[in-house]
């Protein structure tokens, strides 16, 4: 009985839930962010997870259209689909448990420089990027251990 119980909790061997969510400022430059109620994809919509290069490719039944930067026309400021504004932020969840956030990629019009993880937008996806100084510590999260069990669970893992 135990080992059958097993089967039905771990999410090795289940799907689980794998959430992005947009969020903006509270105010304008302000560190603290509202995410908004809904995700703006999961899991579902997700064709594949390219691990090594962190290429996200949707599925062309989800209805995502994403353009590479030469055809982009959304905001101007920021190179993503997702984004409202410049200084908006992507939130990653996987069962309802925080693992990380980033900023969307911006245009050489912003003003605003983002370091860290980035998301911008590529051919039928998005490609999450990290962006670090030099003289910076490099604390790059996208290679997450529990985001990797999730994708793997989900069988939208690519390595």
């Amino acid at each position: 009985i135990l080992v059958v119980f097993n089967v039905f909790v771990n999410n090795s061997y289940n799907n689980a839930v794998i959430e992005f969510y947009n969020a903006v400022p509270i105010e304008t430059y302000s560190d603290e962010y509202i995410i908004s109620e809904k995700p703006m994809f999961t899991g579902d919509d997700i064709e594949y997870y390219g691990w090594n290069n962190q290429t996200i490719i949707f599925k062309k039944e989800s209805g995502i259209d994403c353009k590479p930067i030469e055809n982009f026309k959304s905001n101007y400021q920021t190179l993503s689909s997702f984004a409202t504004t410049s200084r908006d932020k992507f939130y990653i969840y996987v069962e309802d448990e925080f693992i990380y956030d980033g900023y969307y990629a911006q245009s050489m019009i912003s003003s605003f420089l983002p370091i860290g993880i980035t998301m911008i937008d590529i051919e039928n996806g998005v490609k999450i990027k990290y962006w670090a100084l030099d003289n910076m510590d490099k604390n790059d999260e996208r290679f997450n251990d529990r985001l990797y069990d999730a994708l793997k669970a989900n069988n939208i893992l690519k390595e």
